[in-house]
Parts: C-alpha cells; structure tokens; sequence
C-alpha cells in the first residue's frame, strides 16, 4: 500500500529546477557521476531529507533522457486522460479549474491503493511555462505536503532532458526509511514510463510522416 501512496504522490506533484526554490527547496546538482548515468541513457533518482528545512519532508530528483520532442512529452505529461498510461492504479484525472488563457489550473486525481483500501485523492495547482516547465502546489487531498517542479530541457545530442524536483509529506505517520525505499523503487518506473511512452508516439508521428511524405514523392 505504502509503495503504491509514494509512486502517486509523485506524479502527482505533477519536471531546471530553479522555481522549486519559491517552496524552500534547494536544487539540485548534477555530478559527473549523474551525467554518465543519463548519458547512458539510464534513469537517475536521488531521494533524501534536508534536515535544515524542519518540515519532515521528503526530497526527491529525478531524471531521464527522452527521444522525444518537450512539445510531444509536454502534450503527454498535461493530458489529465493519459495519466492512467503513468501510473499504474490511477483511477480518475479531473480538471476542476482553468485559470484564463490556460496558464494555470487546479486538477484532482484519484487511486485505488489495493484490496479493501479507501481510494486516495490528490489536488494541487499546476503552472505551465509551456514546454518547459510545469510548478505544482498542493491545495487539498491527502498529502500534508505536495511540491514540484516538472522542466523539460532540450539535450545537445537532439534528446529532452525530463526532470523532476519535488517535497512530498504523507498526512499519516509513516517511518521514513520505509517512505525512502518505496520512492527509490517508485520513481524510476514513473520515470521510465514518461519515455516508453512518449518515445512510442514521437516514433508513430515520424512514421507517418515518413509514409506521408513517400505518398507526396510518388505522386509527383
């Protein structure tokens, strides 16, 4: 149940780095070690707790290389229907206000958490700077506290750089070398399910416009 809570709150807080710091959050560095790592095309996840923040919090950054466009995996990742395609157990996605022009929102996601478990429910307010990054705050639901910063950054070699900032509390008493292993474990297959995905799509538009412009060629 508890691995289930922590890979949700996640995604929910829902990736550079620098308008976490409007939560008290310090950003994180890159090491030469974590640029091998994405350069290998793995995925990175780092979780730790900043004692001087006092909060009880936990600390989470993540990141993955993706062939895909930050169009295509912006399009993905704010899509409230796709979330269900990220996170195994999500139930619903609703989007309960648009703020004018769209630069804005308040959305409510909901999760099973397992056999005779009350669902549970997460509402924050997200900010779009489009394709680039997507600043999130709790305003409701079970998480006590629920902050991040998604940011999409375009890679030399022609990739996106998909990275995640967050601060997660739990409303329940949890002991936090439990909370620490569930979210190493978790935060990779959310992670990785943003490139599966995202890769899938950005492939089938280029083959369609490679058959598309085979069709053209021919024609002429």
């Amino acid at each position: 149940m508890l691995k289930n809570t922590i890979s949700k709150a996640l995604l929910t807080t829902g990736l550079i780095l620098w308008p976490a710091l409007a939560f008290g959050q310090v950003p994180y560095e890159l090491t030469a070690e974590d640029k091998a790592v994405l350069q290998n095309q793995d995925v990175l996840t780092h979780v730790w707790r900043d004692k001087a923040r006092g909060d009880g919090a936990l600390d989470v950054f993540g990141a993955i290389d993706v062939d895909a466009s930050p169009q295509e995996i912006w399009n993905l990742m704010t899509d409230c229907t796709r979330g269900m395609e990220l996170v195994k157990g999500m139930l619903s996605c609703t989007v309960l206000e648009t703020e004018p022009g769209g630069a804005a929102d308040i959305r409510e996601q909901v999760f099973t958490l397992g056999f005779l478990m009350p669902n549970a429910k997460t509402r924050f307010r997200s900010v779009y700077e489009p394709y680039k990054n997507i600043t999130i705050r709790r305003t409701g639901g079970d998480m006590r506290i629920q902050d991040a910063v998604w940011s999409l950054t375009p890679q030399a070699n022609g990739l996106t750089r998909v990275s995640y900032r967050g601060t997660i509390l739990l409303k329940f008493p949890v002991p936090g070398p439990l909370i620490k292993r569930a979210t190493r474990k978790d935060t990779p297959k959310i992670m990785q399910n943003i490139k599966r995905v995202a890769e899938a799509g950005s492939q089938k538009k280029r083959a369609l416009a490679n058959v598309s412009a085979s069709a053209t060629a021919n024609l002429k």
